[in-house]
């Protein structure tokens, strides 16, 4: 690989530590602040969970990128839980699938 290139990842990957700190210092502040936040013990560990490929394609949420999204997020995480539960007492054990998720942030 050209030095330049390696000269540009090490730039890219030194920008995603800074950030990656930023973000944890950001929630560490957010949980030191919101009383009503509490931080999971499941925090940075590996867990397994059972769930249907539908519940995992819900949970990952883009319209939060969109430019025009609301700031309020509680009538949409609302509707979020309200279906995923909706989906989740549908469902057999047959189309549940153990999918194993790495927790980054949990509260």
């Amino acid at each position: 690989m050209p030095i330049r290139y390696r000269i540009i990842d090490g730039i890219l990957q030194g920008l995603n530590i800074k950030f990656g700190n930023f973000i944890e210092q950001l929630l560490r502040n957010v949980v030191e602040i919101d009383k009503g936040v509490r931080v999971m013990p499941d925090l940075g560990k590996k867990i397994r969970l059972f769930f249907t490929s539908v519940t995992d394609a819900l949970i990952y949420i883009t319209e939060r990128q969109l430019p025009n999204s609301s700031d309020d997020c509680s009538p949409a995480f609302s509707d979020l839980l309200d279906r995923i539960l909706e989906i989740e007492h549908a469902a057999t054990d047959e189309q549940r699938q153990s999918i194993t998720k790495d927790v980054d942030v949990l509260f």
